[in-house]
């Protein structure tokens, strides 16, 4: 007895983009074709799909692609050398339409990118081409599934149940009508559009403004046609953004970032800054420099009310030379604070200094000036009204808190102890290579225990730089003024006290 076998065809409703993935075999080929009864001629027809795919990313080590044509089983090609640019070849493929899957993955087959493509046309004898851009997911099928105007079963008649993305097959002879927007387009991003964008001259001397513009994702209208959905990242897609001001700069204020991706900030602008017309930046402030909105008052500066340089207190209210001695070592040390209760001067009641720093010799609310900067700021002229008219030769020196490293250079360094700087006609005149301007004077030594300059120590004045081998290094640190205790020392026929000699300039806080 002989069994017999009968075929069936069975209607097939094409698979949604989204849905259930074919499992990806790997390296293997699986190129079957379901057996089908030799009575239905439709195996019999057969064309060709080229896919290529575009911008693939730099990490994809496997292009899987999966050509599932109508009723029939899936084909998988295997992955070759992947390129910027790869190009697959399906061969043998039944006619009708088929759906496409193309994923971007890792070499351990985590999933990078997918891609969905439906309907793809297989035409007898032809070359179907698919071109995949995976930068912006748009995908070009030729020839198109809609060139003839009509839904196709796979035996090429018209078929009102078939499920076309972005389109509808319709009575009664299967036409394909446009859909504005289909689900299955997903929510298309347009984060790649969001950027900050800065409104102003974004200079200190107006205002300016970081805005972000924010594109939202498109979740209708989605189609660009029968089969397409519309681009990501597409400003035609995209459409308008929702703009925000994120940050704001007022007047010495600038906005760093505000450009692209971000992030903005807002930045302080350096004092100096011209912010219009007459006007500086200090501190943040814009500030007339031609007319002070609150200049300081005339005060002395000085601990013992006596100055001896700068002596002019309405030319120079906010510096002052201040003469007499401190035993308590340094000028550069930082936290430089009284230790005597502001008793020392050539004319307080500690003129010998003992017990007293350098601090010691500017009044309550003043202090010894940190260095070439503030001393620019504050006495007009730089140094030229450090020594008064009639003053002896060597007979000045009015330190200041200079940080210094090597070989007399001032820096803006916060710390460095070499040499000790100032003004006056005493000690050693500094070059413009110093990069001192506007003090003229130094201490320097190139020998341990001295100051570096005669006539300012024992036994012609009372400046000492005593500190053992590496004193020479740290003159600034070391310094005191204690090595003329009575009168013991005498210079020019006069004799010398501890308070002779210079002191410091003193500058208002």
């Amino acid at each position: 007895m002989h069994s017999s076998h009968t075929c069936h065809h069975h209607p097939h409703v094409a698979p949604r983009p989204g849905t259930a993935r074919p499992a990806l075999l790997g390296a293997a080929i699986l190129a079957t074709l379901v057996a089908a009864c030799p009575d239905e001629p439709i195996l019999a027809l057969q064309g060709s799909v080229i896919v290529e795919v575009q911008n693939v990313r730099s990490e994809t080590k496997i292009v899987g692609l999966v050509l599932t044509p109508e009723g029939r089983a899936a084909l998988t090609a295997e992955p070759v050398a992947v390129q910027p640019t790869t190009t697959y070849r399906f061969d043998e493929v039944g006619i009708g339409l088929a759906s496409l899957r193309c994923q971007l993955l890792t070499l351990d087959r985590a999933e990078l990118a997918t891609v969905n493509v439906f309907p793809v046309a297989v035409i007898a004898n032809d070359v179907t081409t698919v071109i995949i851009d995976m930068t912006t997911n748009v995908v070009v099928v030729d020839p198109p599934v809609t060139e003839d105007g009509v839904c196709l079963d796979d035996s090429g008649a018209p078929d009102t149940e078939r499920d076309v993305l972005c389109g509808v097959c319709t009575e009664p002879a299967g036409a394909i009508e446009p859909l504005a927007d289909d689900a299955d387009c997903g929510v298309i991003s347009c984060d790649g559009l969001d950027a900050f964008r800065l409104e102003g001259d974004n200079t200190a001397a107006g205002t300016s403004r970081c805005h972000l513009d924010d594109f939202a994702p498109v979740t209708t209208d989605r189609c660009a046609g029968v089969a397409r959905c519309k681009p990501a990242n597409d400003p035609a897609t995209c459409g308008a953004p929702t703009t925000t001001q994120a940050l704001e700069a007022g007047l010495c204020q600038t906005i760093a970032g505000c450009v692209g991706a971000g992030p903005p900030t807002v930045v302080t602008s350096p004092d100096g800054t011209p912010c219009g017309g007459t006007r500086v930046c200090i501190d943040g402030a814009c500030v007339d420099v031609v007319d002070p909105p609150d200049p300081p008052l005339p005060a002395v500066g000085c601990a013992d009310n006596t100055r001896e340089g700068f002596i002019d207190e309405a030319t120079w209210p906010s510096i002052a030379g201040c003469e007499g001695a401190f035993s308590v070592a340094g000028v550069t040390r930082a936290g430089l604070a009284p230790t005597c209760g502001r008793v020392a001067g050539d004319d307080g009641s500690n003129a010998e200094g003992n017990g007293c720093s350098a601090a010691d010799l500017c009044m309550e609310g003043w202090h010894v000036c940190n260095g070439k900067t503030e001393v620019a700021a504050k006495a007009s002229g730089g140094c030229l009204g450090a020594v008064p008219a009639g003053t002896g030769d060597k007979m000045l020196f009015f330190a200041v808190a200079q940080h210094s490293t090597n070989g007399s250079v001032c820096d803006d360094a916060s710390s460095g102890d070499n040499d000790v700087f100032g003004c006056g006609n005493l000690g050693t005149q500094l070059s413009a290579d110093k990069n001192c301007g506007p003090l003229t004077r130094v201490l320097a030594s190139t020998q341990p225990d001295r100051c570096g300059f005669n006539e300012a120590e024992p036994s012609n004045g009372p400046w000492l730089c005593q500190g053992g081998s590496e004193s020479h290094l740290h003159e600034g640190a070391i310094v005191s003024k204690v090595g003329c205790p009575g009168t013991s020392c005498s210079y020019d026929g006069n004799p010398i006290s501890n308070a002779r000699k210079g002191g410091v300039l003193c500058c208002r806080d």
